[in-house]
């Protein structure tokens, strides 16, 4: 049985001005070859998007920041009182979860650090870092569990990633590379398909749209790594067997992911 988590903690907080805004900037400017988020922006920020119409990187930074002080100052009774909430209900299944999450992926908790910082956060995505052990959740309490799980879950898939992989390089983990794209379709699949998971928080969680519709002749892409992941929980191997197993598909499927 694995040994409950008695020391890894989840923090929750509210992010920093410069955090948010930074965020805006990386988003909604996205580099050669990333992923644009612009327009997820500026659906929940329409006013952002008039600010910014016709700038440019370069001169955006203080207005972006002008718009997120401006929005924290209307907001700030109602996101300051999600930082109590938010930390609440984690503690109804955080240790829980993350005791499931250890045992599953057959690796240990992190000597360092022993308090993950998870962000509350004005900006409608929500990024992680893999060094740190901090992500990031928005304003919407209904969807902060299954943010939480979700990237919390990338934190324990990525060390037993490295445990098994040891020669990937660190920006592999993180987009547009195939190890992180595996990472991505893998992990809605495992929070819908583990029964353990299910039980402590029975929520449908969605692929990717670049992901959802492939298709590998009549058979949806996402539907055959999951096909991998019902004969893995069926079979009783290890989780570093099923992730040689998933890469191997990966590797295969690498014009279609690209």
């Amino acid at each position: 049985m694995m040994k409950r988590n008695k020391t890894l903690q989840v923090k929750f907080s509210l992010a920093s001005l410069d955090r948010d805004a930074d965020l805006f900037r990386y988003f909604c400017f996205p580099a050669p070859g990333e992923w644009d988020w612009s327009e997820k922006i500026f659906s929940v920020h329409p006013e952002l998007k008039e600010i910014l119409k016709g700038k440019t990187l370069r001169n955006s930074h203080s207005l972006i920041k002008q718009y997120v002080r401006v929005n924290r100052q209307e907001h700030q009774e109602e996101v300051l009182s999600l930082v109590g909430r938010y930390q609440r209900t984690w503690e109804q299944v955080g240790n829980d979860y993350l005791t499931l999450l250890s045992g599953h992926f057959e690796t240990t908790f992190p000597k360092e650090p022993q308090t993950i910082r998870a962000y509350i956060s004005i900006v409608p995505i929500f990024p992680r870092d893999l060094d740190a052990w901090s992500f990031h959740v928005g304003t919407d309490e209904h969807g902060m569990l299954p943010i939480a799980f979700h990237e919390l879950l990338h934190f324990f898939y990525f060390k037993k990633w490295m445990e098994v992989f040891p020669e990937t390089k660190r920006e592999e983990l993180d987009s547009p590379h195939l190890v992180w794209k595996l990472s991505e379709i893998l992990a809605p699949i495992i929070l819908n398909l583990n029964p353990d998971i299910q039980k402590i928080s029975p929520v449908r969680h969605g692929q990717y749209d670049e992901f959802a519709h492939i298709r590998v002749g009549e058979q949806l892409l996402v539907d055959r790594f999951a096909a991998l992941y019902n004969a893995h929980l069926r079979s009783g191997e290890s989780f570093g067997i099923f992730l040689t197993d998933a890469w191997n598909e990966a590797k295969k499927q690498e014009k279609l992911l690209s």
